[in-house]
């Protein structure tokens, strides 16, 4: 009877527990997107979320927070509850190269990583009227003792330029300016020789006949210039690119992650998401939580050693 009456307890024990994650998600769940609305990784994002919505079956939410070069999301992110409620931005710039350049309150591995889903490219442009007709033409004035000036607005383009200028054997005078728009005035206004930037900064003023283009500095041509060669293409063994994921805290349990990056892979492949990218000018790319967890820690300790020697690292 003592027997029966503790199997009873212990039964009764196991069925009024919480419903375990096998159920989650029962709620709606928060997006945290580390730049300000309206631009690129806002705009992705908040496609690929309401794409995820059918896979999870609950809404998606989207937060700005924005500010410290992108940061501030991150950390919110890794010290946010961890029942997978709360995912963010996990953009590779906050996580592999800011924390070399100064203090954040978290680490690559502050997070579990449920994927990737969009890739930065770089291109290198001058002005329609510049001397310049192609890489090679700037090599060789470097190599003849010219000083080239380039305008770039991120670390990232500083890295791409200081690794070509390596692999070419000449060196690249950087001339900083705070965006992606600076910069474009400063090659057009001939206050430098060429300029590293997005493809936001360099197709619509290479379709107005402003700028040519005259290479990708990433592993892929720029998207909107089919025709522009990669750097690799044109014989320099020189890659630089950046990307977006999403992430949640690091204690996140299992299930939860597994759900989450299951409803992430499928809202890639969604029709409508695929279609943002393409009007907004980003590069679809997709990478598993595995994978881009990789090269998140990859990056940072390759962006440690480029940052050291630019003189940029704190």
């Amino acid at each position: 009877m003592k027997s029966r009456i503790m199997a009873a307890i212990v039964a009764a024990t196991i069925f009024s527990l919480p419903a375990k994650s096998d159920t989650f998600p029962e709620k709606e769940i928060t997006v945290i997107v580390n730049y300000g609305a309206g631009g690129g990784t806002d705009l992705s994002t908040r496609a690929l979320a309401a794409a995820m919505e059918e896979s999870l079956g609950q809404s998606t939410k989207v937060v700005n927070r924005s500010g410290g070069s992108g940061t501030v999301g991150p950390t919110f992110v890794a010290f946010t509850e961890p029942d997978g409620y709360t995912i963010g931005v996990t953009s590779f710039s906050p996580l592999a190269v800011t924390p070399h350049m100064r203090d954040v309150p978290y680490n690559v591995d502050s997070f579990r990583y449920l994927g990737g889903y969009v890739r930065y490219t770089y291109g290198i442009a001058v002005s329609a009227d510049s001397p310049y007709q192609s890489i090679q033409d700037i090599v060789d004035a470097g190599k003849n003792g010219v000083e080239i000036k380039y305008a770039g607005a991120s670390s990232i383009g500083a890295v791409a330029m200081s690794r070509l200028g390596d692999v070419a054997g000449i060196k690249f005078k950087l001339i900083r300016y705070k965006s992606g728009k600076e910069t474009t005035t400063a090659v057009l206004s001939d206050q430098v020789d060429i300029m590293i930037g997005n493809v936001s900064d360099i197709v619509p003023f290479v379709e107005a006949g402003q700028l040519r283009a005259l290479a990708s500095a990433s592993n892929v041509r720029l998207p909107g210039l089919p025709d522009i060669s990669t750097l690799k293409e044109l014989g320099f063994d020189t890659a630089t690119e950046s990307y977006a994921g999403l992430g949640v805290p690091a204690k996140t349990g299992d299930s939860e992650v597994a759900a989450l990056e299951a409803a992430m892979k499928a809202a890639f492949d969604d029709a409508e998401f695929q279609a943002t990218l393409e009007k907004i000018g980003l590069e679809p790319a997709y990478f598993s939580g595995a994978d881009y967890q990789k090269l998140v820690h990859e990056g940072y300790s390759e962006m440690g050693d480029d940052l050291a020697n630019l003189g940029m690292a704190k």
